[in-house]
């Protein structure tokens, strides 16, 4: 259980996973807190640790709503897993949440944010 936050995505395949070892692995899980920090649910990615069946909490790596620019879902949105898609690409540990790919490091049992990019469309702005 993860207190304060719902599972991001109703679909069986929302996760993903990273063969370490034969017995190891890293889990990316979407979910999205019920707490949100914007006044909307916050899109996150949790990350577990498996050694042999057994999982540990290595953190989460959460979407930065608030800079992003509210285009009424036109381009993305819900459309991937929830708002949010874990990926795994050789060692790197990203998660694709809305409009940010924010890319983390798995690090003494941890996992913290090491950089973002946010692609959402600029606000229009009025000409006068």
């Amino acid at each position: 259980m993860q207190p304060n936050a719902a599972q991001g995505d109703q679909r069986t395949h929302g996760f993903f996973y990273r063969q370490d070892t034969v017995d190891e692995g890293i889990v990316g899980l979407p979910i999205v807190s019920e707490r949100s920090r914007h006044g909307g649910p916050d899109a996150a990615v949790l990350y577990l640790r498996n050694r042999a069946l057994r999982l540990n909490p290595l953190g989460t790596l959460v979407s930065n709503a608030s800079t992003s620019f509210d285009d009424a879902c036109k381009a993305s949105c819900v459309d991937w897993y929830g708002n949010a898609r874990p990926i795994f690409i050789g060692e790197r540990v990203f998660a694709l949440l809305g409009y940010e790919l924010v890319e983390g490091r798995v690090d003494a049992g941890a996992i913290t944010e090491r950089r973002r990019a946010d692609f959402a469309p600029a606000a229009k702005v009025a000409m006068q």
